[in-house]
Formats: structure tokens, C-alpha cells, sequence
């Protein structure tokens, strides 16, 4: 079973990947920079690297010097932190993030998570992902939202409360399939 789970992690890591090439292959070549923070997505550059560097070689073209930047950012964009990752990097003002949060669901639902250190962890590690998807405008379908909306509702509420934080905090719309 933990041989299996591992090998549907590459398998979807695989598909993500290819999803990814085919939105550079996909869109209107640009000239431009996007908020990606260099350091902290160190892997994603280097990988993104190689792949156009193939994809150049396999269909004899030339891509411009921001698609690896891009690639970088929709593979980055797609990936949770590991709790390691996420304490190498100043990740502060996400920890803010987490506290309006709490403070929200703890005001309007009478629920208090400030001292659940599992799911704070695991939020942040998501969190990350999710601000460099809502600076730079990239948007993932949740396949199971109308699962989730029915299923868990207590949990997409308290999801809901905190999608309204992050609205105020970035000054942006989270869509339901990031809230779900």
C-alpha cells in the first residue's frame, strides 16, 4: 500500500508536470516577470530549466528567457511546502495570516484552533502555494468542491471565513475551488 501511494505521488507529480508544460506551450509567448520568490523555489527554477531545455531540443524551438521563470512558478504554484521547507524560509507574515484567521472562525463559529499546532503547520504549508498562485493570477480547479460543500460543511465554512482574511489581506477574490 505505501509502495502504491508513492507511486501514484510520481504518477500525479508526472501529470502535473505535463499540465504545466502545456499551459507554456498553450499561451501567448510574453515578455514580463512574475512575484516568484527566487529562493525559496529553487527546485521548481532548476527543474523548469530542464524541461524547456528538452522541450527546445524535441520541437526545435526557442523559448524566452521569463518561460522558465513562468514554469517555475505554475509547478511551484501546484505543490504544498514540506514543514522542513517551510521553516527554512521567513514565512512570518503567513503565521499573521493564520492568526486573522483563527481569530475569525474563533469569533463567528465559536470554535478556537490557535492552539492546534498540527493544522496551523499544515496550513501554512499551503498557504505559500496558494499566495504566489494569487499574486501571479494562476487558478486551480477543485474537482471535488460540490463533494466538499455537502460532505464537510463545518470545514468549508470555516474555509470560507478564512478565504474572506485572505481576501482582505492580498486584495484579491479567492474563488470556491481555492476555499474548497
Amino acid at each position: 500500500s505505501g509502495m502504491a501511494c508513492a507511486s501514484f505521488g510520481r504518477l500525479t507529480a508526472q501529470v502535473r508536470t505535463m499540465l504545466c508544460c502545456g499551459v507554456v506551450l498553450d499561451r501567448p509567448l510574453e515578455d514580463g516577470s512574475l512575484d516568484l520568490d527566487a529562493t525559496c523555489y529553487r527546485r521548481e527554477l532548476k527543474i523548469s530549466g530542464v524541461i524547456l531545455s528538452s522541450l527546445e531540443q524535441l520541437l526545435e524551438i526557442r523559448f524566452p528567457p521569463n518561460e522558465q521563470e513562468y514554469l517555475a512558478m505554475h509547478l511551484a504554484a501546484s505543490r504544498v511546502l514540506g514543514t522542513e521547507e517551510l521553516a527554512a524560509y521567513n514565512y512570518s507574515h503567513i503565521y499573521g495570516v493564520l492568526d486573522e484567521m483563527m481569530d475569525a472562525i474563533r469569533r463567528t463559529l465559536g470554535v478556537d484552533f490557535q492552539d492546534e499546532t498540527e493544522l496551523r503547520c499544515n496550513l501554512a504549508a499551503h498557504l505559500v502555494p496558494m499566495e504566489t498562485r494569487l499574486k501571479n493570477g494562476v487558478y486551480l480547479e477543485n474537482p471535488m468542491l460540490k463533494e466538499i460543500k455537502a460532505k464537510y460543511t463545518f470545514a468549508y465554512n470555516c474555509a470560507a471565513l478564512a478565504a474572506g482574511v485572505i481576501s482582505r489581506r492580498y486584495d484579491c477574490l479567492v474563488r470556491d475551488d481555492e476555499t474548497g
